[in-house]
C-alpha cells in the first residue's frame, strides 16, 4: 500500500511540475508571439508611412519642378521650362509607382498627361499660358492634401 502511495505521489508530481513547466512555456511562448505580431503589425505600418512618404515626396518635388518652370517661362527660358517639366514628369512618375490607391493613381496619370501636353506645346514652340501651369500646380497641391 505504501508503493501504491508513494507511485501516486511521484506521478502527481511529475504531472503537476509538467503543468506548471507547460503553462509557463506557453505563456512565455504567447509573449513572444504577441512580440512578433506587434513587430510585424510596425513593420507594415512603416512600409505603408514609407509609401506615403515617397508619394509626398515625389508630388512635392513636381510642385517645386512646375514653380520652376513657370519662372523659365516668365524668364522666357522656354528650353529651361520644358527641361523642368521634363523633371516634374519624372518625379510624379516616380510618387506614382509606390502608391497602392488606385484613386491616386489615376489622379496622377491624369495630371501627368497634362504636364506631357504642356510640354509638347512648349517643345513645338506654341504658347503656353501661366495659368495652365497655375492650374497644374492647383491640382497637385490637390493630390497632396489627399
Amino acid at each position: 500500500m505504501f508503493r501504491l502511495v508513494g507511485f501516486l505521489v511521484v506521478v502527481a508530481s511529475v504531472f503537476a511540475v509538467g503543468y506548471y513547466a507547460g503553462q509557463h512555456r506557453i505563456h512565455d511562448l504567447k509573449e513572444t508571439v504577441a512580440a512578433l505580431s506587434r513587430h510585424a503589425l510596425d513593420t507594415a505600418l512603416g512600409m505603408g508611412m514609407e509609401r506615403n512618404l515617397e508619394w509626398r515626396e515625389g508630388l512635392i518635388e513636381a510642385k517645386a519642378r512646375v514653380i520652376q518652370a513657370k519662372s523659365e517661362l516668365i524668364d522666357r527660358n522656354f528650353g529651361n521650362a520644358e527641361r523642368e517639366l521634363a523633371d516634374a514628369l519624372d518625379s510624379l512618375q516616380t510618387a506614382r509607382r509606390g502608391e497602392r490607391d488606385p484613386e491616386r493613381i489615376a489622379s496622377a496619370k491624369s495630371l501627368a498627361g497634362r504636364i506631357r501636353q504642356t510640354k509638347v506645346r512648349m517643345a513645338a514652340g506654341k504658347t503656353v499660358a501661366r495659368t495652365s501651369l497655375d492650374e497644374i500646380q492647383r491640382e497637385l497641391d490637390a493630390l497632396l492634401a489627399q
